[in-house]
């Protein structure tokens, strides 16, 4: 590549580094006037390399350029090369900001996960199930509010959300998501319809569930999607936990092998916490595409 500066007979030479630097002042939105001012070159030859600039990009011919500009067709021809590497090394910069941005917004989404550390388990006894003191197992749907992040709506996580989803399309992180979100669906369909059968067989302790459930229900809209519930918000009465047993029985007794469903659901949900691992993640988010990155250049583009 041609390195000779390109002479502007009243600003001096016109290096590559220093075209660089206006082209780059330009685009952050300062005036010719105020790059003289900050003494990177004449306004003169910073208003020349701004209709250099623009001349190209509408791809205007190096002579019509010329004749705008005062310079010659050659100096005009020196310069393309400049522009061009110019944008490609903004375009990468820009590339690698916003993967950073997104690697960022994925730890945000793993830090809402609540990590059931599955091999610690069978030696502490915990599990996320009675997360906050509270029995879950009657709710599966509420459980997973309190243990997973809301992936569904946008306005939640902020307009990079949609980029990242388009990123991690065919990840496992997503599968495994889909996945919890579907055997969720199905455990919720199933205790509707014994909860349906309750209703009509025992009013009195349907009421107090409704109630209760209602109560919950409550209780977990009301905390930022966005942020990891606090197992101090929940308070479970003494009335409560006999109730809940209750009724839990009467879903064990109703639908086989639960416990082992449970169980299957925390190890999904270690799936989704695995899958987040900034180390994981990193090479899978820079191999996706989103509508921002594909313009760039960028590595994924070119595998």
């Amino acid at each position: 590549m041609d390195k000779k500066p390109v002479r502007d007979q009243k600003a001096g030479r016109i290096t590559k580094t220093k075209a660089h630097r206006v082209w780059k002042e330009l685009d952050d939105g300062k005036t010719p006037e105020a790059i003289e001012i900050a003494g990177i070159t004449s306004e003169r030859s910073a208003v020349r390399l701004k209709a250099v600039k623009i001349g190209f990009e509408n791809k205007d011919l190096p002579d019509d350029i010329a004749a705008k500009t005062g310079w010659k067709v050659k100096q005009i021809e020196k310069l393309k090369p400049w522009l061009d590497e110019y944008v490609r090394s903004k375009h990468l910069s820009e590339y690698r900001k916003h993967i950073n941005q997104l690697l960022d917004l994925a730890e945000k989404i793993r830090k809402r996960i609540i990590n059931p550390k599955i091999e610690q388990q069978a030696l502490t006894g915990n599990t996320t199930w009675d997360y906050g003191g509270v029995n879950w197992r009657s709710s599966p749907s509420g459980w997973s509010m309190v243990v997973t992040p809301y992936l569904e709506s946008e306005n939640v996580w902020g307009d990079l959300f949609p980029h990242l989803k388009s990123h991690l399309e065919r990840s496992p992180f997503m599968q495994h998501y889909n996945e919890f979100t579907h055997e969720i669906d199905i455990l919720h369909r199933e205790f509707s319809k014994i909860i349906a059968v309750l209703k009509m067989t025992d009013e009195n302790l349907f009421v107090d569930w409704l109630s209760f459930k209602d109560s919950r229900t409550d209780m977990l809209i009301a905390q930022p999607l966005d942020e990891i519930i606090s197992s101090d918000k929940f308070e479970y009465t003494e009335d409560e936990y006999k109730l809940d047993t209750e009724v839990q029985k009467i879903f064990n007794d109703n639908i086989p092998a639960l416990e082992k469903r449970y169980h299957e659901l925390e190890i999904k949900l270690q799936m989704l916490w695995d899958d987040l691992d900034k180390y994981k993640i990193r090479d899978i988010i820079e191999s996706g595409k989103c509508p921002q990155c594909q313009y760039a250049g960028s590595p994924a583009k070119k595998k």
